[in-house]
């Protein structure tokens, strides 16, 4: 084993299984997404069985250790808490009339949604746990850097060479409506990637990496920019633009902390107040409309009709298919609007508990004022179904869970260490476009994507907390490795 890492997070992970394991976690986040978000029943089966093994493996290495070094992060104990609470509702109880009676309205589907979060909780223990080093950390940022690249270039081809059928020769079960990449969604799609593009562009800002390197991480934020543009949801084009701005604006903030003697020798060349915020300005200025030249190259390549089609906010209405979905003139309104006051009705109606995890779909007829038998499976807004589905209690978790994500995520991005901070601010422009997106779609529904929402956070949890948080004069004062890290 390495020595403890200089930067207090911990002990490398270096031995041979060590590697195997971090290695088979990442091949499972690639497998959620290649087995078209991890949706359909059997590829929930087959991720549950992969990574229950993996663990199993995990632990009994774990156990094999003089110490031990298992943490469990503040930040997932709202998802616990929160699986608690969904075998709650799903609970069945018998009347004296023989009647069940459960908390939701479907205890099935409930039970499947808690299944699907007690994954996630496992993954989320599992990365907090495995990459807890920086040299782990900057392996993991260059796998979703790649693992983003690569994966919006297969999707530019599989789009350009559609021929109805996924990967190009698997048949789809039932018709796509808008199917991009291995997503039978477009937005889902845009929701994926947008949470890893403000990555590279964080390390070319931050000038994390330079040359060559530099090169590559703005080939990957281009494709997975224009890939999202591509897809034609208008949410992930909206989001993407959040997270990228988002990333510009922390990326290029003023040093916070200057070495000893650079307030004098910044007197002494008479770079003071706005001369010397003046070059910073213009920098950002200037990655700023870098962003937006690449976004427009994107929508002139797609066709500006197509991405104006897309985002006219006046266009006519249109009737909506069975999963929601409209035409491509139906406006943002239009297409969830309806949706969205009928969900209100149904938060109204089951405001302390809700109508049970999972069992949106079988509760909406009873509040829609439409047609009864259209059938709706999501509110196509998270904060909305958070609160339909779980009621206050159920909204008070995921609001503990923002501010704790909100908390760590701060102390991350205050790093002493660059690399550190940069991988923080990518992290948090991901964060960032996708609780953006969460208000025009269900992106943290789709598992592939909610597992990579919950790595981020984690990885901003692993930063943040193991963050040096004290300084003398100006020197930063860091904090003891051995302390317990599961804060």
């Amino acid at each position: 084993m390495d020595n403890e890492d200089h930067l207090g997070l911990g002990t490398s992970l270096s031995t041979p299984l060590e590697k195997l394991i971090r290695n088979s976690l990442l091949m499972l986040l690639m497998l959620s997404v290649l087995a078209f978000g991890t949706v359909e029943y059997w590829s929930i089966a087959l991720f549950g069985i992969l990574l229950i093994l993996l663990f199993l493996f995990w632990g009994g290495l774990e156990l094999t250790r003089s110490v031990f070094r298992v943490s469990f992060p503040l930040l997932l104990w709202p998802l616990l808490l929160a699986i608690l609470y969904g075998l709650m509702q799903a609970k069945t109880k018998v009347d004296d009339a023989g009647r069940h009676w459960a908390l939701s309205m479907d205890p099935e589907a409930t039970l499947l949604v808690v299944e699907v979060m007690a994954l996630l909780l496992i993954a989320g223990l599992m990365f907090a746990n495995v990459f807890r080093t920086s040299q782990s950390l900057q392996l993991l940022r260059n796998f979703l850097v790649v693992f983003g690249m690569l994966y919006s270039l297969f999707a530019l081809i599989n789009h350009f060479t559609w021929n109805g059928r996924y990967f190009w020769f698997i048949e789809p079960s039932v018709t796509p409506s808008n199917p991009f990449g291995s997503y039978v969604n477009h937005n889902h799609f845009a929701g994926m990637v947008e949470m890893l593009a403000p990555i590279p562009l964080s390390l070319i800002l931050t000038r994390t990496v330079r040359g060559e390197i530099a090169l590559i991480n703005g080939l990957a934020a281009g494709l997975m920019g224009i890939a999202t543009i591509l897809s034609l949801s208008r949410g992930g084009m909206i989001s993407l633009i959040a997270g990228l701005m988002f990333v510009v604006f922390l990326g290029l903030r003023p040093s916070r902390f200057y070495p000893p003697g650079y307030a004098e020798y910044q007197k002494e060349v008479g770079r003071t107040g706005i001369m010397r915020s003046l070059p910073l300005a213009l920098t950002r200025i200037l990655a700023a409309l870098i962003i937006m030249g690449v976004l427009a190259a994107g929508i002139l390549w797609v066709g500006a009709d197509s991405v104006i089609e897309r985002l006219d906010l006046e266009g006519s209405s249109n009737t909506a298919t069975s999963d929601g979905e409209v035409g491509l003139e139906a406006t943002l309104h239009q297409s969830r609007g309806f949706i969205w006051e009928d969900t209100v009705r149904m938060i109204r109606a089951n405001w302390l508990t809700g109508v049970g995890l999972g069992a949106y779909q079988t509760a909406y007829p009873i509040y829609s004022q439409r047609d009864r038998f259209h059938l709706i499976g999501q509110a196509h807004n998270d904060y909305l179904q958070v609160i339909a589905d779980g009621g206050i209690i159920f909204g008070l978790l995921a609001l503990i869970f923002l501010v704790l994500l909100i908390r760590y995520g701060k102390r991350a991005i205050d790093h002493p260490d660059p690399s550190m901070s940069s991988l923080a601010i990518g992290c948090s422009g991901g964060v960032m476009a996708i609780l953006v997106h969460s208000f025009f779609d269900f992106n943290l529904q789709i598992p592939s994507n909610s597992l990579i929402f919950l790595l981020l956070s984690i990885v901003l949890w692993r930063i943040g907390y193991s963050a040096i948080n004290k300084r003398v004069g100006h020197k930063w004062i860091g904090l003891n490795s051995s302390v317990n890290d599961d804060q």
